[in-house]
């Protein structure tokens, strides 16, 4: 008798509205349990009271963006999470400093979302 699988939980957190939907929907249709925020503070609480398998981290956000945000998971929230910065910011300094600030991988926008969805079932 096999046990059913448990969905993995993806948090996504990103400004943009669209990105939030479509990522939704199709990390949903790939058997992911998907939420999002609109920017880092918003993630804190989920962050805090459930934390997800995996995050997709956008950089450039109001409010709190994703370096501000990938500080606080590794010196506050005391949890483990793969952290998958997705930026439209493609420098060398910007993927440097999101790794040094914890984040387990960076790709750039745009992107293929079957890669996407490969990369995440290697992580969680």
């Amino acid at each position: 008798m096999s046990e059913a699988r448990t969905a993995k939980t993806v948090l996504i957190i990103d400004d943009d509205p669209a990105y939030r939907q479509v990522l939704t929907m199709a990390l949903n249709a790939s058997g992911y349990r998907a939420t999002a925020a609109e920017n880092g503070a918003r993630a804190l609480p989920i962050v805090s009271n459930s934390p997800p398998d995996i995050i997709l981290l956008d950089m450039l956000m109001p409010v709190m963006d994703g370096l501000q945000f990938l500080r606080w998971v590794k010196q506050e929230a005391k949890v483990s999470i793969p952290i998958v910065v997705l930026t439209c910011m493609d420098s060398r300094s910007v993927v440097v400093d999101a790794l040094l600030a914890g984040a387990t991988d960076v790709i750039t926008k745009p992107f293929s979302l079957p890669i996407l969805i490969r990369k995440l079932s290697t992580l969680a």
